[in-house]
């Protein structure tokens, strides 16, 4: 691979250079974050970058953001930095980086990392046993519309801008994957509840769902609906597509109640939650995926779309907008039927 380092101290640049070439790995080194971004937008053609944070001219934050918006086809950026807080930790995976590592390095974390990244970002979707199978069963209908999002690096900024910007998010129940660590969800859920009137948990087992709360998938488990559609649950399993949770995993949960369901894949690098969009997309359930030329990291919408024709392609400013006139068709379709079922019901016995 063909890694780029952008460090302004010698010693750690050294240290990381070793430890890469070893592996048999081409490092080129930029000492700032300007230098970086400079050597990504000419050169181009690297599997990955390996950034600090502190550094002059541009810092490691800055430069993520600045690629992340500006430049195409990035691939996976892992932040290695001293500064080792939650609130820091947060501050990069919500910049748009891949991963993170905290200084002082073990060489073997850092070649895992790596390689765990790189081989999310090369992926294709992995098939789901027994997915198929669940198809016809995609016709129940259940109380209340539930939207299920999936999302990787970026996630939190677009997440966050979502739900400010529903009208209609009280009558409907929201399951979110967001990749990333437990610690890093519920500092995501505090800040998210601060920016909304919804409720904002990290799921539990057995809860059962309610319009206007919003459940977050937490770290390390796959989160389920289970119960009918009605109520949360884990699957104990192994990671899939390198990842535990898996966005894939839940939104093959909702195929049950497909036509009472939405399911959103945003920014993110890799390709989870594609296969499963593209099962609740043809078992009747409204598939909506970010724009992958305006997604902060494209690799997730772009593999999604390759997956699923039907689709619904929609830019982050508008995806609120078409969830809540989802909700409005469903709520008055669950409520024709729900007055159907009361005249039928009337007509047998009177």
């Amino acid at each position: 691979m063909r890694i780029l380092i952008a460090e302004d101290e010698d010693a750690t640049a050294l240290i990381l250079t070793r430890v890469l070439e070893r592996r048999g790995h081409v490092v080129v080194r930029a000492v700032d974050g300007q230098s970086a971004f400079e050597l990504v937008r000419d050169a181009g053609a690297f599997d990955a970058i390996v950034t600090d944070w502190m550094m002059p001219r541009m810092d490691g934050i800055e430069f993520i953001r600045k690629a992340r918006k500006e430049l195409q086809d990035l691939p996976p950026i892992v932040v290695v930095t001293a500064l080792a807080s939650d609130q820091a930790r947060n501050l990069v995976l919500e910049a748009g980086a891949d991963d993170y590592l905290a200084k002082p390095v073990q060489p073997s974390e850092l070649v895992q990392c790596l390689d765990s990244c790189v081989a999310r970002h090369s992926q294709s979707p992995i098939e789901l046993a027994g997915a198929s199978d669940q198809l016809q069963a995609g016709n129940s209908v259940v109380g209340i519309p539930l939207v299920a999002l999936v999302a990787g690096a970026g996630g939190p900024v677009a997440l966050q801008r979502i739900f400010r910007t529903m009208d209609r998010a009280h009558e409907s129940a929201f399951v979110v994957v967001q990749h990333g660590p437990n610690w890093m969800l519920e500092t995501f859920a505090h800040k998210l509840q601060s920016q909304c009137s919804l409720k904002v948990n990290i799921a539990a087992r057995g809860v059962l769902l309610e319009p206007g709360q919003v459940y977050i998938a937490p770290g390390d488990q796959h989160t389920v609906v289970a119960g009918n559609g009605r109520e949360l649950g884990f699957v104990e399993a192994g990671h899939l597509n390198f990842l535990r949770p898996s966005g894939d995993i839940l939104l093959r949960s909702l195929l049950p109640r497909a036509t009472c369901s939405a399911a959103v894949v945003l920014t993110g690098m890799g390709c989870d939650g594609a296969l499963g969009l593209s099962l609740l997309a043809r078992a009747g359930a409204f598939a909506v995926v970010q724009d992958p030329l305006t997604a902060e990291v494209g690799s997730m919408p772009r593999i999604a779309l390759s997956q699923t024709a039907a689709a619904n392609v929609i830019e982050l400013p508008d995806i609120a907008t078409e969830l809540d006139a989802w909700v409005g068709k469903v709520r008055a379709a669950l409520h024709s039927a729900a007055s159907a079922n009361d005249v039928s019901i009337g007509g047998k016995h009177g």
